[in-house]
Order: C-alpha cells, then sequence, then structure tokens
C-alpha cells in the first residue's frame, strides 16, 4: 500500500478506536461533558476522514455504496490491506 493511503488508513483507524474508546467511557460517565464534546468531534473527525479516503482510494464498507461507481470499486478495487 503507498505510503499516502496507509497514513490515511492509520488516521482513520486511530480515530475509530477512541470513539469506541470514548462510547464505553460514556456508558459508565454519562455526565461528563466534555467526553460528549470529543466524541462529536472525534465523529465529525471520522466522517471526514472516511469520505475522504473512500473518494480517494476505496469503498470500506458496502453500506456506503451510492452508485453504480460505487459498486465497481467495491468489486473490482482491492482490499485496503492488498494495496501495494
Amino acid at each position: 500500500m503507498p505510503k499516502k493511503s496507509a497514513s490515511k488508513l492509520r488516521e482513520l483507524q486511530e480515530t475509530e478506536f477512541a470513539l469506541i474508546e470514548l462510547n464505553l467511557y460514556l456508558d459508565t460517565h454519562p455526565e461528563d461533558d466534555e467526553a460528549v464534546k470529543k466524541l462529536a468531534a472525534y465523529s465529525e473527525k471520522a466522517e471526514t476522514l472516511r469520505e475522504d479516503y473512500e473518494k480517494n482510494e476505496t469503498i470500506l464498507f458496502s453500506q456506503h455504496i451510492r452508485n453504480e461507481v460505487d459498486l465497481s470499486k467495491w468489486i473490482n478495487d482491492p482490499w485496503p490491506w492488498e494495496k501495494q
């Protein structure tokens, strides 16, 4: 996988990991307003990173297929870990 693609994917994975951790934390600390704000910020960031990655690299989730071009990318593009 090209270095830039790997870097983008890594940043997306790190952001989604932070979202999962914040979500788990908020399950037991729902009154923590700072964590709620961070969750919203990371959620926005993850969405932006996902959209950018899917626009420039490949579709990551089948539920993001919106048209024939996306479907073709989903079927024909290599998986992120298959790129060299």
